[in-house]
This record gives C-alpha cells, structure tokens and sequence, in this order.
C-alpha cells in the first residue's frame, strides 16, 4: 500500500527509500518498515509534535510563494534564449555552484553528493522531456550567465529553477531571466509563480526587490525519519 506513495526520484538519488504523502492520518501507514526511510509530509494542516511521536524530524520548514503579474519590462543588458543541448555541461556547472537554498540543505541525512546531483538531474530530466516545459539561459559572449526553468500550470508559469553562476552573482541576471520571460509570455499566461523556503533570505530578498507579492498561504514540509533507526535530527524554523 505505502509504495503507491514512494518517491523514485529522491529514492534513486539517496539510497533508500523515500516517500510522499499529504496528510499527516497517513503517517501511521509507515509504522511498520523495518528500514530505513524517509518521509517527507507536505501539509496545510495544523501539525503537533505527537503526531511524529514514532518520527525524528529532520526538517521542519515552511514552503511560501510569491506571484508576478506577467506583462511587458524593459529589456535587460543580457541576451536571453532557448536552452540547447550543447548547453548541458555549462548549466550543470551552474547547478553544482548553487548547493543551497533548498530544503535538502537542511537535512543532515542527505550527502553533499545529493545536493550536488539533484538540480543536475532535474535539466537532464528537462532534455529527456521528463520535467518541465521550457528552458531559457541568459549568456553574454558566449559565456552563460544563469538560466531558469520553468512549468505551465493552466494560466501560470512557475519557476522550477532559476539559478546564476557564483562569478555572474548579483549583476541582474535574474532580473534579466524573469523580464524575458514576462516579455515572452505576456497575453499567453497571466503569472509567474515562485515558491521559496521561508529561510532562504537570499530567494526571498530577491523576488521582493523584482516586485513579486508574497502570498499569504504557505504550506509546512517535514522530513521523518522513523526513530529506530539512528539519524541526524535536527528542528529547523
């Protein structure tokens, strides 16, 4: 029954088992493993600490989202295009310069080797057209910049990724990134949609600064680990 919730892609990238569920009534489902594993609860719902009685938590963190109009900006002094293929290894690159902002950071379970990997699996995945829907680096002579991905939902676009490369760091390029886009896309969706973790400051100040409005809502995303195994626990606000 627990395996309709298993998660391949994290499963695959961390050696053992990872699951996804919704709802914390779902967490007695996960009593009886006897291996190690990781269950991560993605919920709106009021939460308290006897619900993970059977649980280490390894991160406790808070999804927020910001959303931007789309509609047409001035243009920026960096061109913008269409990802290629041959583009690959330079955006892996970027992705391996960029190891924080997420909420892999936070749990101590996880290898550097994850946080490496995982973004560098999501292009991949994005070539093989496995996820996402669209693909844009901003370069300047022939050296990329920083690049965004991104995912229709209906009316809106949501950013997957939009990472810049640690020696191109606050010069504009995601300023440029998302103005090309909304250049782009206006008339065809309506909003940008990012969502951030509530201790990522770096993400937050950035989105603020490019006149995205914060949304009220947020939703809370554990990581458990069941206590009979040992673990790296660790309670993040």
């Amino acid at each position: 029954m627990v395996n309709k919730y298993l998660d391949n892609f994290l499963s695959n990238i961390s050696g053992f088992k990872c699951f996804i569920i919704n709802s914390k009534k779902k967490i007695k489902l996960f009593l009886k493993i006897s291996s190690k594993f990781l269950l991560v609860l993605k919920t709106d719902e009021k939460i308290n600490l006897s619900d993970f009685k059977n649980f280490s938590i390894a991160v406790n963190s808070k999804l927020i989202q910001f959303k931007k109009k789309i509609q047409t900006e001035k243009k920026s002094k960096f061109y913008c295009r269409p990802a290629k293929l041959n583009d690959k290894s330079k955006i892996f690159k970027i992705c391996r310069e960029n190891l924080y902002g997420s909420r892999f950071e936070k749990d101590k379970n996880l290898s550097k080797i994850f946080l490496s990997t995982y973004r560098q699996i999501w292009i991949k995945n994005f070539f093989l057209k496995k996820r996402g829907d669209y693909l844009f680096v901003a370069n300047d002579n022939k050296k990329i910049l920083g690049f965004i991905l991104l995912i229709k939902e209906q009316k809106n676009l949501r950013i997957d990724q939009i990472l810049v490369g640690n020696n191109f760091k606050r010069l504009g390029v995601a300023k440029t990134l998302i103005n090309f886009v909304s250049n782009k896309f206006v008339g065809k969706f309506k909003f940008i949609v990012a969502g951030t973790y509530n201790h990522n400051s770096v993400a937050k100040k950035m989105y603020k600064k490019l006149k995205f409005k914060r949304e009220k809502s947020y939703r809370s995303i554990y990581h458990l680990y069941p206590k009979k195994f040992k673990t790296n626990e660790k309670e993040i606000n």
